[in-house]
């Protein structure tokens, strides 16, 4: 028989996640440079119906809130496009996550230092660009995490520092044969 040890984010009990999520999305143009938004904030208030002292036993947090969950989320994206280059700007927000299992902090050496601290969310901000050589060809510069913040979605997994990436998209079409007659 195998033993597995670990920790896995579940509902369990009598639980309900109530919330409201708007978005928005929409082209126009400032001057003659077209541009394009998405806009979207999501709130939850994951609770369990019935809180008592055995909803709170392993949890880091003593309020009802489900474990694992963000309160409020949100995202902006921004494209532009100019002849063939394409600019684009993205800002996502994530809100601290209240509670987690109360082993994580007791248990990884820094967990609970980092979460008193960083307890305010991340806001998290992403470039691209990019050039079409032709229908065929493009290439891309993506830029991630520009404020180079050390954060965290997940508890003691710290998400990638700022980085840089090139990207070829190369599309392969088949020569039409001539039509025989």
């Amino acid at each position: 028989r195998n033993l597995a040890i670990g920790f896995q984010s579940q509902n369990i009990g009598n639980t309900e996640i109530n919330g409201v999520d708007f978005n928005i999305s929409g082209t126009g143009k400032i001057g003659s440079l077209p541009l394009t938004m998405l806009a979207g904030y999501t709130y939850i208030d994951p609770k369990f119906k019935e809180f008592g002292e055995e909803e709170m036993i392993g949890s880091s947090y003593d309020g009802n809130i489900l474990k694992y969950r963000f309160e409020h989320t949100a995202k902006l994206d921004v494209i532009s496009d100019y002849n063939k280059f394409n600019l684009g700007f993205t800002v996502f927000y994530y809100s601290h996550m209240k509670a987690i299992d109360a082993p994580f902090d007791l248990i990884i050496p820094g967990v609970a230092d980092f979460r008193v601290e960083n307890n305010k969310g991340a806001l998290i901000l992403e470039s691209r660009a990019s050039y079409a050589f032709s229908d065929s060809f493009k290439a891309s510069i993506l830029a991630k995490n520009l404020t180079n913040s050390f954060y965290t979605l997940r508890p003691a997994l710290v998400e990638a520092p700022f980085n840089i990436s090139l990207r070829l998209d190369y599309t392969f079409r088949p020569k039409k044969k001539p039509n025989a007659h």
